[in-house]
């Protein structure tokens, strides 16, 4: 929940709510900020530059490259 411009405590999926100091989030910007965090309380301008982050893959990390392209090749064949 929060409170001005501070976060006083966490909704969690249970239903419980938690105080918190402070928030830590383990997650990308654009998920916590588009589904997490209500709209209005963020600047409209934040907002908009936030709704409009496009998401890559990220780092994928395999034992080699060869590895990697026949995982590819897979996925987009047999998903």
């Amino acid at each position: 929940m929060i409170d001005g411009d501070r976060t006083r405590s966490v909704l969690l999926g249970s239903g419980e709510t938690v105080a918190a100091g402070k928030a830590i989030a383990n997650i990308g910007p654009k998920l916590l900020f588009s589904q997490m965090v209500d709209e209005q309380h963020l600047e409209p301008e934040f907002h908009r530059r936030v709704h409009g982050f496009r998401i890559g893959s990220g780092i994928v990390i395999g034992p080699t490259i060869n590895y990697l392209e026949q995982a590819y090749v897979d996925a987009t064949q047999y998903g």
